[in-house]
């Protein structure tokens, strides 16, 4: 029920459920095939997949925003600007980070993560080109429950 909510909501994005146990790790991708070219890459100077400066070939990084929200939070629990530090939610804090160039890990996984997360890319920088980008992912999260004998006396 929840799944047919979430993509109609998002637009051209692709909803998917995760699930993972307490305690444990989820690493969570973005979905940025919707935007035309290279996101990373500028449009105006050539440059490497990935964006890292190269003065041999005078490529650069596209400036570009990512965030990821969690329904329920007013501000995104991760964003990314360039290769600047991070901007993480205080409830995540030494639990979440990036991997890859759009995908974040959150470690240490409790009952309150589950729920509905966002993630989306801005280029910066180009054309006025759609920008519609990135995932839902409702991550389920699994507990654990230890069944007590108790006898009586």
């Amino acid at each position: 029920m929840a799944c047919a909510v979430a993509a109609t909501v998002g637009f051209h994005r692709r909803a998917v459920q995760q699930s993972a146990n307490i305690g444990g790790s989820k690493l969570l991708e973005c979905d940025t095939s919707g935007m035309a070219g290279d996101v990373f890459r500028s449009p105006r100077l050539p440059g490497n997949v990935g964006g890292s400066m190269d003065a041999s070939n005078g490529g650069a990084e596209a400036e570009h925003i990512m965030t990821w929200r969690k329904q329920g939070h007013e501000v995104p629990i991760f964003i990314q600007f360039n290769g600047y530090p991070p901007h993480v939610d205080e409830s995540y804090q030494g639990r979440i980070r990036l991997v890859e160039m759009t995908a974040i890990e959150i470690s240490d996984l409790r009952a309150q993560d589950e729920g509905w997360y966002e993630c989306s890319v801005v280029r910066l920088e180009g054309t006025d080109e759609s920008t519609v980008n990135g995932s839902w992912i409702y991550l389920a999260i699994n507990c654990t429950y230890h069944l007590l004998h108790l006898s009586q006396r």
